[in-house]
């Protein structure tokens, strides 16, 4: 993961705990493609992504994207 994305780190998140928000919020990889990417297993990737914190975070890249790819006016 780069440094850019490391300072943006949620609080109460780990890195890898940050990195799979991000890539299962802007889409385009499968799962197994985020565990493979991030370096963890499947089983903890699916432990990750029962996480409230990491599930807000998901939530939180997600309406960050919407605004940032909706049409300015």
């Amino acid at each position: 993961m780069s440094n850019e994305v490391k300072e943006y780190v949620p609080d109460g998140l780990t890195d890898k705990q940050n990195e799979v928000a991000i890539l299962e919020a802007y889409g385009g990889m499968d799962r197994r493609q985020i565990s493979k990417t991030v370096g963890i297993s499947h089983q903890t990737l699916y432990t990750y992504l029962k996480k409230p914190e990491v599930i807000a975070t998901i939530d939180k890249y997600r309406q960050e994207k919407k605004i940032w790819l909706s049409p300015s006016c």
